[in-house]
């Protein structure tokens, strides 16, 4: 019975699609999930452009397989949100893998489900702790004759971004995690003047603002050229400083929710600077 029901409402929806905007629709989109290192997951989403006084709150489902449509939602609601909730921080257990999806609520249940949108395509399971490695004692000294080097340890070198890092798809991302504290970092397509157009627009921004450590009036300007009609490329480059200013002002619930936003462009990159702003909340 239940199935009859979410194939007429999928059937609706569609028919609906056809004849209205996506903002007409109280669907949240781009949800997403990603693991911490405390075995947990947050879980982010964009609201709806939808009249925020009809949406009365939120259901979360999660299930061990993938939830493509309204006729995979589990049997139990897992948590009740309140409306304008944008994020959820959820505990794992066991080994398995989970997947989530929200549902709207506005006067009843809004039981549409598009993968991607309100859907996680991909799952998340508990991160694997690692045992640390005893550290290493220092080296005795050794004395040596004449006409014979002395024996020197090669040092150790940690390189946070080895080469040149023009994205995710592209570029040469290396490790999990920050050994330290991380430093701005400047991707290589804006570390030279383009000769004009939506690049410079975002090249002023880094050199006048975010080279110089002006986190405020940088994020204020990022934000303005992201409001602008800017090519998929930029708008990742741009979205990536934002989520960067916002770590270095202290915002780190901000930045983890910016940086998700990027995943799909820098993987191994936000990976890094999510890892970086959930050990600092």
């Amino acid at each position: 019975m239940r199935q009859k029901k979410s194939a007429l409402i999928i059937l609706l929806f569609i028919c609906l699609a056809a004849a209205l905007p996506a903002s007409d629709f109280p669907v949240v989109r781009n949800m997403k999930a990603v693991t911490t290192e405390d075995s947990g997951a947050v879980i982010t989403w964009k609201l709806p452009s939808y009249d925020e006084e009809q949406i009365t709150g939120f259901i979360l489902y999660r299930s061990a397989s993938r939830i493509d449509s309204a006729a995979d939602l589990p049997e139990t609601e897992y948590r009740r949100l309140p409306p304008g909730t944008e994020s959820f921080t959820d505990t794992l257990d066991g080994d398995g893998e989970y997947f989530y999806a929200l549902i709207t609520v506005t006067d009843s249940p809004v039981e549409i489900v598009v993968l991607s949108a309100n859907s996680t395509a991909r799952g998340v399971r508990k991160a694997d702790r690692k045992i640390p490695e005893p550290e290493p004692k220092a080296a005795e000294e050794k004395t040596y004759g004449d006409g014979k080097f002395r024996e020197t340890p090669l040092p150790y070198l940690d390189y946070e971004f080895a080469g040149t890092a023009s994205g995710g798809k592209s570029g040469n991302q290396t490790g999990a995690y920050f050994s330290e504290e991380p430093e701005p970092y400047i991707f290589e397509e804006d570390r030279n003047e383009p000769d004009g157009g939506e690049d410079f627009l975002l090249y002023e921004i880094i050199r006048d603002s975010f080279s110089g450590k002006d986190y405020q009036e940088c994020g204020r300007s990022l934000q303005r050229l992201l409001g602008t009609n800017i090519s998929e490329k930029v708008r990742d480059r741009a979205t990536f400083y934002l989520a960067e200013t916002y770590y270095f002002t202290g915002d780190y619930e901000t930045a983890v929710l910016t940086f998700v936003r990027t995943e799909d462009a820098y993987p191994a990159l936000a990976k890094k600077w999510i890892s970086a702003s959930l050990d600092r909340l």
